[in-house]
């Protein structure tokens, strides 16, 4: 019978004579799994295809106050490096050290000459290393009463650069199954699982551009296994390496939808838009195989903030682990059909609102007040309605625009551009100029009703001033739409005597 799990074994550690050690790593009261002892300095035995469990202790004796480190190694015969278990850094302090150990020996990692199994002090100050006695290890020919057979069908799926998933078809009778894989040129099996009576399993971690193969066993009711399958190869692909799209911008952004833009990456045949409920949410990828550098977002839930980020796919077919930057973006309030407007507007203060159908406005906007109010049929002033000289009111019928909604930040920032153009003479009986600390690009002159009148461009040199003729038309208030060089627009109010 193999070796392997049958009973329950508590290792029982006792300290040791000084005296009795010569050596000063000392590899002892090392057994099976199921309790049979192997002799200090012996021969551990795995049967073949299976794999023998040991536990043991170790003795470090004469540290002398210092640390260093502690491995457990194994080797075999044929000039091979030595493969490292377990390793644990001892601290300084003490004279001697004493600890367990409990490792698995699998038949699949020895060739047919067997190995040794040892332990290594390294002190720390020095790097002098201590080796124990070595423990023979021999694979030796198994008398397994498991005979089962391997799992057929074998499949290797979803391969990309660093992973790959592996399934069978189950075995009648299996309680469970052993799966391996390891590089084509290497002789080191690495499990994937054992034990689980599932009969697909994801690989990660895996190397681009390489060559792997696997294996399956068949597990009996014994706790034995059956022999293993032959060898299935599969070949992950090159990873792929294009640059993060820059340049991203999001645009167009209303209560429920937003437009996403980027820079083409060159050589990108496709790219992938990843969505996150900020801060709190994960990415979730909402669109994939996106063939331009556009991607209309749509159902998101108003009011949200969002982060979003994207990146290129290679001709291959696999995507770039590169996303860089992320753009953050809040959706706009539900426009309302209709809206009544009675809170004062305060010095500083800033009111952006607009309505579907109808707004109504009784309020008093004060000295230093701002006040936006745009509506889709009809904007009725009401009695109580006032904008006070000094304020800045202006008001458009152009249907429910939510984007001109503005956050507290952008409130403050629209106040100080605001403050920085000035108009005089306001009230003004024809001529006016427009002056201003930033360069300003485009103006649009419409009266209290949104019909425009004259619109034009700021001159290169005279980017920061404009004079303007408004004479001719009756007397009332009127908006003048001012855009920066930056894209950030302000709407001031003119009074014609």
């Amino acid at each position: 019978m193999a070796r392997i799990l049958k009973i329950t074994f508590t290792m029982l550690l006792f300290m040791v004579s000084m005296s009795g050690f010569a050596q000063i790593v000392t590899i002892f009261n090392m057994q099976y799994i199921d309790g049979t002892p192997i002799p200090l300095g012996g021969t551990i035995e795995i049967e073949e295809g299976g794999e023998s469990r040991i536990q043991f202790a170790i003795l470090i004796e004469q540290m002398n106050g210092s640390g260093g480190t502690l491995k457990v190694l194994t080797e075999i015969f044929q000039g091979a490096p030595p493969l490292e278990w377990t390793s644990e850094t001892i601290f300084s302090g003490g004279t001697t050290h004493l600890t367990s150990a409990d490792i698995t020996l699998e038949a699949g990692m020895f060739n047919a000459s067997g190995g040794i199994l040892y332990a290594q002090f390294k002190y720390l100050p020095f790097g002098v290393a201590y080796n124990s006695g070595n423990y023979n290890i021999v694979v030796v020919p198994g008398n397994n009463d498991c005979t089962l057979s391997a799992p057929s069908n074998k499949t290797t799926s979803n391969i990309t650069p660093n992973s790959a998933t592996v399934g069978w078809t189950p075995v009648s009778g299996a309680s469970g199954y052993h799966s391996q894989y390891k590089p084509t040129n290497s002789s080191t099996w690495t499990t994937i699982n054992n034990g689980s009576s599932s009969t697909s399993h994801n690989i990660s971690g895996l190397t681009p551009s390489t060559s792997y193969e696997w294996r399956v066993r068949s597990r009996c009711s014994n706790g034995e296994y059956g022999e293993w399958s032959n060898n299935v190869p599969f070949t992950t692909p090159a990873a792929c390496g294009l640059p993060a799209p820059n340049g991203l911008m999001t645009t167009n952004i209303t209560d429920t939808s937003a437009r996403l833009d980027w820079n083409p990456v060159s050589s990108a045949v496709a790219y992938q838009v990843q969505l996150q409920d900020f801060p709190t949410g994960s990415f979730s990828t909402v669109a994939g195989n996106i063939s331009g550098t556009t991607y209309n977002l749509n159902n998101l839930s108003p009011q949200t903030t969002y982060r979003w980020r994207v990146r290129a796919r290679c001709n291959n077919g696999f995507y770039s682990g590169n996303y860089g930057t992320s753009l953050i973006f809040t959706t706009q309030q539900v426009c309302p059909q209709n809206q009544n407007k009675t809170e004062e507007v305060l010095d500083g203060e800033v009111d952006i609102d607009d309505s579907e159908l109808t707004l109504n406005a009784s309020n008093i906007i004060f000295d230093g007040g701002i006040a936006e109010y745009d509506t889709g049929t009809t904007l009725l002033l009401k009695p109580g309605f006032h904008a006070q000289p000094g304020s800045d009111f202006w008001a458009y019928i152009e249907g429910c625009t939510p984007t001109l909604k503005s956050s507290e930040t952008n409130e403050e920032a629209i106040i100080d551009r605001w403050k920085e153009v000035k108009l005089s003479p306001n009230p003004t009986r024809g001529s006016f100029v427009v002056r201003s600390d930033d360069k300003m690009s485009d103006w649009a002159l419409s009266n209290q009703f949104g019909n425009l009148h004259k619109q034009g461009h700021f001159h290169k040199d005279s980017s920061k001033e404009l004079e303007l003729n408004i004479s001719e038309y009756p007397t009332g208030i009127y908006f003048l739409r001012i855009e920066f060089a930056d894209g950030e627009i302000v709407t001031k109010t003119i009074i014609k005597e």
